[in-house]
């Protein structure tokens, strides 16, 4: 597994187990998360996405399926995007993420959503 594939599959195991330093340690502490559910404008830092799975039951632990893919779209030395789909919480999340490769290895520094009901 490469070090994109890790980042992607740790942000998959924060999700699943409602793991806020695991969030914490993907996201660039500086990054946003951009989406408009229900036609709504939701811009947040990333971090914030670490506080909420924390006051949130584990998928892994309710008996939610675990449905998760992602492609990587593009990638250079230094940058990557990725489509991310996953099953969270009775919704699919489309995510478009944007890495960027620091001298302490890959970290998501922009998220972009959309969810759909399951």
């Amino acid at each position: 597994m490469d070090a994109i594939d890790q980042v992607i599959h740790t942000y998959v195991r924060a999700l699943r187990d409602s793991d806020p330093a695991a969030i914490r340690a993907v996201f660039l502490e500086s990054a946003l998360i951009t989406g408009a559910p229900g036609g709504r404008t939701h811009v947040t830092p990333a971090w914030d996405l670490a506080d909420f799975v924390s006051r949130t039951p584990a998928p892994a632990t309710t008996g939610e399926p675990e449905d998760m893919s992602y492609e990587i779209l593009a990638q250079t030395p230094s940058t990557a995007s990725v489509r991310f789909r996953v099953l969270y919480l009775g919704i699919y999340v489309t995510d478009l993420l944007l890495l960027a490769r620091f001298t302490g290895g890959w970290r998501i520094v922009a998220k972009v959503f959309h969810e759909e009901r399951a």
